[in-house]
């Protein structure tokens, strides 16, 4: 089970616990109860949350939730007070199965939460599917996570993505300019040249530069092809290539001479046979 899970389903359950000590046996009333742990309970998350930094999802989430718990209570506990006051002359009980519902409502949206991020961040566990999926009938391996192509995270590290930023920056000042397509169809499973022709600001062939690169299938990363090209003449760049599938592809090339690195992206069809 996530962190998620734990992390939100301790602090929600200390917060449960600690407004029903305070509202029992204190004189505060039930908002002011739900303010007093709101502030503890977001002020004591903000620095651990920052430094253990685990992205905004998980930090929104986080804070929503230790604020939503005590208000709930609060608005329960105020309702059932000016009930009291209204019926002074008869007894009103202090637990009743409305809150209990709403309290146990929020706890399974915890739960479910922290098992959808789990399963789009880790897959299934094996034993999970195991002991809860049926046996496949291929006998095959299950693997439950998204095999999507990511050619870079620049959002793992922000100096990962300063770095990116300033690497366009130099990019679009070089000015050099890319040509880019197949001499013919493109044909899954069969043969065909793909070329890359470069020029600079002005106009001149780059030549004698390392161009390299990828195509990234979106529904499944082990079909990615890449590629080394050769310099057929001067500036101009061919390679021949088989693509398995017909459909969309995505195109990620990097052509570098020198220190000059310069990335072009793109997306091509492929026909079918």
């Amino acid at each position: 089970m996530s962190n998620l899970v734990y992390s939100l389903g301790i602090v929600l359950a200390i917060e449960i616990a600690v407004f029903a000590m305070l509202y029992r046996w204190t004189r505060f009333a039930g908002k002011q109860i739900a303010f007093f742990l709101v502030v503890i309970a977001v002020a004591l998350f903000l620095p651990f949350g920052i430094l253990n930094w685990q992205g905004l999802d998980y930090f929104i989430i986080h804070v929503t939730f230790y604020i939503m718990i005590p208000y709930v209570l609060g608005i329960i506990t105020s309702h059932w007070e000016a009930r009291q006051a209204e019926n002074s002359e008869t007894p009103q009980r202090w637990f009743h199965w409305g809150p209990a519902v709403l309290v146990g409502f929020f706890l399974t949206l915890v739960v479910v939460d922290g098992t959808i991020l789990t399963l789009a961040e880790k897959g299934m566990n094996a034993n999970f599917a195991k002991r809860f999926l049926p046996e496949p009938r291929s006998k095959n391996i299950i693997v439950s996570k998204f095999p999507g192509p990511v050619s870079h995270d620049y959002q793992e590290k922000e100096a990962q993505f300063n770095q990116y930023l300033k690497a366009r920056e130099s990019q679009q000042k070089r000015g050099w300019k890319v040509q880019k397509g197949w001499l013919g169809k493109a044909i899954a499973n069969q043969p065909a040249i793909f070329k890359i022709k470069v020029v600079d600001q002005q106009g001149d062939p780059v030549s004698q530069a390392s161009v390299t690169g990828r195509f990234l299938r979106s529904s499944d990363e082990n079909k990615d092809i890449e590629f080394s090209m050769q310099e057929s003449n001067p500036g101009e760049y061919l390679v021949k290539l088989i693509l398995p599938e017909p459909g969309r592809w995505s195109l990620v090339a990097k052509i570098e001479r020198g220190d000059e690195p310069h990335e072009v992206r793109a997306v091509t069809q492929v026909q079918k046979e």
